[in-house]
């Protein structure tokens, strides 16, 4: 599934491949907010695409990484979703779906107005000296408190934002505050409610009562109705975090069932019961899902953002850079890197984590550069099947979806380092959370259609002899990372 002459190279196209046969309907409109811009879609219960768009959010490299303004948010999910009803001559919707990046928590007054942008990683190093007191404090690992925890940032803005803490009502999520947007109803589902707590300590500020993914909240009020063209009391579900609703779509739901989401973020999961025992350094994480059993993975930083900023910084000038990586074994120019861009989830929990790259030389091109940052993105996906093996058993193969499966490069690489072979989905943005919203209101959308990628011998033996020396450079680099982020800092005047 190559990237289509003119594309951008961007890492995460989200541009997606739909059928263009018309749809009897009912429909349903799925809305996804995502790192890198917001995708909306108009879907018939066959499966069919009716219509869709997309809003890229611009930046330059690095720029979608910062604190966002919740309420711009907003908009461009009733902007998105209004293109993609118009595309469809759609006015009649048997429900709506939400989907959102998370979390972020968003701080509202008592009329749920947000009152400060949302953060989106963690960057700095004096929340990430806060997270580890608390971590500290009440005697927890990384896991239970990730790079970026809710009740980290709301603790920082109690203590350096009075001002703004004093007229803060509630905090909701971004899946929550968009379902506020277009019901009215303050909203937080039990996935998301999990992370505003912490084992010994409740959260610091009042949260929406937490409802079911699937629960119906309330129906589209006046104002959004209008600037939809739908009907007022249009069922609006739930909805919960993006990767959790596109699992779902991918048939995650029995345990064995294993996944990977190619996204600005990945995701690496599989599916085991209820009562399986996880050691405490596996470096994963069990969480409940939208199936049976729980989910067992590690959600990473280290996705599409590394590969974007590759194509921003050094494939400038290049139609297609990915398609030239592509060219490359793995470990070309005898690089090897680590893909922590914006700190790193699992398997290290550290928001101080940064990107190393080892073997340059005089002779080290652009070129060379992008494929030892690919590598590392597939490295990163490698060691956390690893980690799940030595837990659950492999499975026979991998369910994999997001943006990043139009990245034909990446999608080979997958394959490649972990071995195994990719039932690949491609659907553009939106079609999940629509998903979602037929089973909201107990319909039935089709399955979507698979395409099946396997992995090249020669190439994945290659990984595995870099894979031995990707585990050791995190340990022994941290130390310096973390000295690093302390100096970038204080150079900044944020201390």
């Amino acid at each position: 599934m190559p990237n289509a002459p003119g594309r951008s190279a961007k890492a995460t196209d989200d541009g997606g491949s739909r059928q263009v046969m018309p749809s009897s309907g009912p429909y349903a409109l799925g809305i996804d907010i995502g790192v890198s811009g917001a995708r909306a879609a108009v879907v018939g219960v066959d499966g069919t695409v009716a219509g869709c768009a997309r809003v890229a959010r611009q930046g330059g490299p690095g720029g979608v990484l910062g604190a966002r303004d919740a309420g711009q948010w907003a908009a461009e999910a009733l902007g998105v979703a209004r293109k993609a009803l118009a595309e469809a001559s759609v006015t009649d919707v048997a429900a709506i779906g939400v989907a959102a990046l998370g979390p972020a928590p968003v701080l509202v007054d008592a009329k749920l107005r947000p009152l400060v942008s949302a953060p989106l990683f963690m960057l700095d190093s004096g929340l990430e000296d806060q997270r580890s007191r608390l971590i500290d404090d009440l005697g927890l690992d990384g896991a239970a408190m990730p790079p970026g925890h809710p009740v980290a940032w709301l603790q920082w803005w109690q203590q350096r934002a009075p001002a703004v803490w004093g007229r803060a009502s509630l905090v909701m999520d971004v899946t929550g505050f968009v379902v506020s947007a277009l019901t009215g109803v303050p909203t937080m589902d039990t996935v998301t409610a999990r992370d505003y707590s912490v084992p010994g300590m409740p959260c610091p500020l009042a949260v929406p009562s937490a409802r079911d993914p699937r629960e119906i909240v309330g129906g589209l009020a006046t104002r959004p109705a209008a600037d939809l063209g739908l009907q007022v009391g249009t069922p609006v579900a739930a909805g919960t975090y993006d990767s959790y609703i596109d699992l779902a779509r991918m048939g995650a739901s029995q345990p064995g069932d294993a996944c990977i989401l190619l996204g600005s973020t990945l995701v690496v999961g599989q599916i085991t019961t209820a009562d399986a025992v996880i050691p405490a350094d596996s470096g994963l994480c069990p969480t409940p899902y939208l199936g049976e059993g729980q989910l067992l993975g590690g959600w990473t930083s280290a996705g599409g953002l590394t590969l974007d900023w590759c194509a921003d910084v050094l494939g400038e000038g290049t139609q297609d850079i990915w398609a030239v990586v592509g060219g490359l074994a793995p470990g070309a120019g005898g690089l090897l890197a680590l893909p922590y861009f914006a700190g790193e989830r699992s398997p290290v929990w550290d928001g101080l984590a940064r990107g190393v790259v080892v073997g340059l030389t005089a002779r080290t091109s652009k070129i060379e550069l992008c494929r030892a940052f690919l590598d590392s993105v597939a490295l990163s996906t490698r060691d956390l099947t690893y980690r799940l093996h030595q837990i659950v058993p492999e499975p026979d193969h991998w369910r994999v979806s997001g943006g990043g499966v139009r990245n034909s490069t990446w999608l080979q690489a997958t394959a490649d380092a972990v071995g195994g072979s990719l039932e690949v989905i491609d659907e553009p943005g939106g079609v999940a959370a629509a998903a979602h919203a037929f089973d909201a209101v107990g319909l039935s959308i089709k399955p979507p259609d698979t395409v099946l990628i396997a992995p090249d011998q020669v190439r994945s033996e290659r990984y595995s002899i870099l894979y031995e020396m990707y585990r050791g450079l995190y340990p022994k680099l941290s130390g310096a990372m973390h000295a690093l982020a302390h100096i970038d800092q204080q150079s900044r005047g944020r201390t």
